[in-house]
């Protein structure tokens, strides 16, 4: 699959792990992070997923 590269695959799993509910310290430890900081970048992530969850659940149950 030469269209996908590693960091793709980061971020997914980043993007998983806030999902279930882990936090940046564990996530850094399973992306290899040696600061919590370089792990800080995904966080964004949680706040986009939470942003559409809401839309999506307001649009579903007419705009209330």
């Amino acid at each position: 699959m030469p269209w996908l590269h590693f960091h793709e695959l980061r971020v997914g799993c980043a993007s998983v792990l806030l999902a279930y509910g882990f936090d940046l310290y564990t996530i850094a430890k399973v992306l290899g992070h040696s600061t919590i900081r370089m792990t800080e970048r995904y966080a964004h992530l949680q706040a986009q997923r939470e942003a559409m969850e809401k839309a999506f659940s307001q649009i579903m149950n007419g705009g209330s």
